[in-house]
């Protein structure tokens, strides 16, 4: 995964409610992926949220998504451990 992630960016959140740690930013292959949030679960891990919109049925639209879960679980590990490797998050 680490070489195609690239250019990992983390923001704090200003207000860490609901689990909301903050917002990732990274290019993977030829896409730049904004706006991904990385929360803590009630369990006590961390787990990524990417961005969606919700149309007015509540029925969630992803702007951009891991394709299968495999790939959801790569990207999560490899971000959580760089931004622990970092001291981003502990």
């Amino acid at each position: 995964m680490r070489d195609r992630i690239r250019s990992l960016r983390f923001k704090p959140a200003l207000e860490r409610t609901d689990g909301l740690q903050g917002y990732v930013s990274f290019e993977h292959g030829i896409l730049a992926v904004d706006g991904v949030t990385v929360r803590l679960s009630a369990l006590g891990e961390y787990m990524l949220s990417f961005p969606k919109r919700r149309d007015r049925d509540g029925v969630a639209h992803p702007y951009v998504r891991p394709l299968d879960p495999e790939l959801r679980r790569e990207i999560t590990e490899y971000v959580i451990a760089e931004l622990r490797r970092r001291g981003d998050i502990r």
